[in-house]
């Protein structure tokens, strides 16, 4: 059940995407950058009132006469950036400092755009599967005739429909003034057909430039002929890419999921977010990316708290246990690895991270540590699986492709799903070069010896489009099949022919042996005599249980550093010294209550030693027998001193046999425990000390013999 905070979460999501979007709209393609002739490339210009001299004279354009066309580009209703500047005056209302932003991050309004571009074939002929429009005019014809309110993506999308059943229109009459059966596609476009497009773009948009421009520009493509012409990497016609045969439609009925957008790398994504945020389908990261975070929660890295946050990040047990196979020395410096922390421990599950930083900082060496480290995790989850048949769950899926084949396919477990890793950017080339800069043998150590399905990967790379091979560097060689580069239709095709299926045209070769050879994954199958599956996650395990042990040893030494870092010996010392006098004083007062029974002791004993004596001489001065039963006074006295005599030594036992009972249960036990807990705060260590105490107290009995022979004298006195 939704409730108010939902609702007003997401009414505020909403409102975010839907201002961004209407900013996508405006962003102006940059054909000033694009037409500026260079090698292997120039630039011709259609004006309206000349436009069939320019046509028949773009019919023979004049390249050089060892050069051969490739293909063109046709730019269509060639404006000025300028167009946009009175635009912004609605965006003043929403947003206060919206120009002023506008200014410095949409920047320059110098230079011309268009409306859209058009892919045409080395024979001039229309490929309208490469169709793309611009949002700009659409957006400039609806603001001047509605306000900035009437910009929404359910518009454009209404609008872009509209397009595409116009072109449906246009390659029809276009069908019907061709006097032949074949299909008109075939046919080069004219010069009345590009003003036709131009007019009807213009109507589309309701907008119209206000000054003098020509009204299409021509990019001319050419190489020299003895090179092989140049591939366009183009998206294959819509039934060819289709998931399933349910999906096959005639390309008029798909063409307007082929119009592209020809200004804005962002305004599909971002159509997609709102819908997303509609349905109330808000992924974590999507909600990180519009919700600002907290000021009590942002921290400067360079303050004192920031210092702290680093340290916490840097804790060895924030490691990855995954590491590119890069030269050893070559650790990552502290801020790479404070970065690579912090995402892996805020992405456990899902989240938005950013890593921000000029180039040639390190954003991708850091990112291979986190390929490595996500490999890592994987193989763990691998690892605990008694068999690689067990990474597939449930029953095979029977699968219908487009041309009508079918085949099983089993999914993965889902405890093996999340660890796919897409790279993406504005800048494709950057993000391809990484996907095909990563497999290569100059990616990884020198040393290093490790491979994985080299020689598939080996195929990949140095195989062409037409099966032949060429010959590649050292540094260029594959170590293994761990990225690749996806991003177009191409790449797609070109990896899955090369991977799987395609055969080698010049094999086989001499040296092709080894790592160098080429082979197709159903090949390397074959030949495959490396470690079971169990082998493999034996070896795993005792590597994954190495570093996990090396890595809690370092987490210990840095708990410890915490401990001690920044204290002096006094502060760290402080407690325990308190601690050894606190005990050192309960001791003294034990002892002196042991002193003073020991003193009591040994008056007790000279006690019992003079009534002894006494006895002894009353033993001697004793009357005779005969004397003794005679009632005379001596006879009597000298029985009442020997009673009075027994009486007094068995007072003395009793009062002995109490203080030695007081001294082994009371006074003796108190004295050992407050040395014991002086030695454990000294030393840490119980066992020693209490070797010490036992040991004194021995020492202590056998430096007292007289004492202890003189009492056990005593005790074998007769009362």
């Amino acid at each position: 059940m939704q409730t108010d905070a939902d609702g007003a979460e997401r009414e505020r999501l909403l409102a975010i995407l839907d201002f961004w979007h209407k900013i996508e709209f405006f962003i102006p393609y940059d054909l000033s950058s694009r037409v500026v002739a260079a090698a292997g490339r120039t630039v011709f210009w259609l004006h309206a009132k000349t436009l069939e001299d320019d046509g028949a004279a773009l019919s023979r354009p004049a390249i050089p006469e060892e050069k051969q066309i490739t293909g063109f580009t046709l730019f269509l209703g060639v404006f000025s950036k300028s167009e946009i500047a009175d635009i912004r005056r609605h965006f003043d209302s929403v947003a206060g400092d919206i120009s002023e932003y506008e200014d410095a991050e949409r920047g320059d309004l110098d230079g011309d755009t268009c409306f859209a571009s058009l892919q045409l074939s080395p024979l001039g002929q229309p490929m309208f599967e490469t169709f793309s429009v611009s949002t700009l005019p659409w957006a400039l014809g609806r603001v001047r005739k509605s306000g900035l309110s009437s910009l929404s993506h359910e518009a454009f999308a209404g609008s872009k429909q509209q397009l595409s059943e116009l072109l449906q229109n246009f390659r029809a009459q276009r069908q019907l003034r061709s006097s032949s059966s074949e299909d008109t596609d075939d046919q080069p476009i004219d010069a009345g057909e590009i003003l036709t497009l131009h007019e009807l773009l213009c109507d589309w948009a309701g907008f119209a430039s206000r000054q003098e421009k020509p009204i299409a520009a021509v990019e001319i493509r050419y190489r020299d002929r003895a090179e092989k012409p140049e591939v366009l990497s183009l998206p294959p016609p819509q039934e060819n890419n289709a998931p399933d045969a349910d999906d096959e439609e005639d390309e008029s009925a798909n063409i307007e999921e082929e119009i592209g957008i020809l200004n804005s790398f962002f305004i599909e994504d971002i159509e997609q977010a709102i819908m997303g945020v509609k349905r109330g389908d808000i992924p974590k990261p999507l909600r990180q990316y519009l919700t600002p975070l907290a000021q009590e929660k942002r921290i400067d890295l360079y303050s004192e708290d920031g210092r702290r946050a680093i340290v916490r990040a840097l804790h060895p047990g924030n490691l990855n246990r995954g590491r590119w196979l890069s030269e050893p020395h070559h650790a990552m410096s502290l801020m790479q690895q404070f970065a690579i922390n912090t995402a892996i421990g805020d992405l456990s599950e899902t989240g938005l991270s950013s890593v921000n930083g000029p180039p040639g900082t390190g954003k991708t060496t850091l990112l291979r540590d986190m390929f490595a480290d996500n490999i890592v995790r994987r193989a763990r989850v691998l690892s605990s699986l008694k068999t690689a048949r067990d990474a597939f769950g449930g029953s095979a899926r029977r699968v219908a492709f487009a041309d009508r084949s079918t085949s099983s396919i089993s999914a993965l477990i889902p405890a093996l799903a999340g660890f796919e890793m897409v790279v993406a950017s504005s800048n494709n080339a950057a993000v391809e070069n990484i996907s095909r800069d990563l497999p290569k043998r100059s990616a990884i150590a020198n040393t290093c010896s490790f491979q994985y399905l080299q020689t598939v990967a080996n195929k990949i790379a140095c195989q062409k489009d037409n099966g032949a091979t060429i010959k590649l560097s050292d540094g260029d060689r594959p170590w293994g099949l761990v990225a690749c580069a996806l991003g177009n239709s191409r790449n797609r095709r070109a990896f899955k022919e090369r991977f799987a299926f395609m055969e080698i045209t010049d094999r086989p070769k001499p040296g092709w042996s080894g790592p160098d050879k080429p082979q197709t994954i159903w090949e390397w199958l074959k030949s495959y005599d490396g470690p079971t599956f169990a082998e493999a996650s034996a070896a795993f395990h005792a590597a994954d249980g190495a570093v996990r042990d090396k890595i809690g040893q370092c987490a210990r030494y840095a708990d410890l550093h915490d401990e001690i870092a920044q204290v002096s010996q006094d502060a760290f010392c402080r407690e325990a010294v308190e601690g050894v006098r606190a005990a050192e004083s309960e001791f003294r007062q034990a002892q002196d209550r042991c002193n003073m029974v020991q003193a009591e002791i040994l008056r007790i004993r000279e006690g019992l030693s003079h009534l002894k004596e006494e006895e002894q001489l009353l033993d001697r001065s004793a009357p005779a027998w005969w004397e003794r039963v005679l009632p005379n006074a001596p006879a009597r006295q000298h029985r009442q001193d020997v009673g009075a005599n027994a009486r007094g030594q068995l007072e003395l036992r009793k009062a002995l046999a109490e203080c030695e009972r007081r001294l082994a249960k009371t006074h003796g036990p108190a004295r050992t425990p407050a040395g014991r807990t002086g030695a454990q705060i000294a030393t840490g260590n119980l066992v020693p000390e209490e070797r010490r105490i036992r040991s004194s107290r021995d020492d202590s009995r056998s430096s007292h013999p007289p004492r202890a022979s003189r009492r056990s004298r005593d005790r074998s006195v007769p009362d």
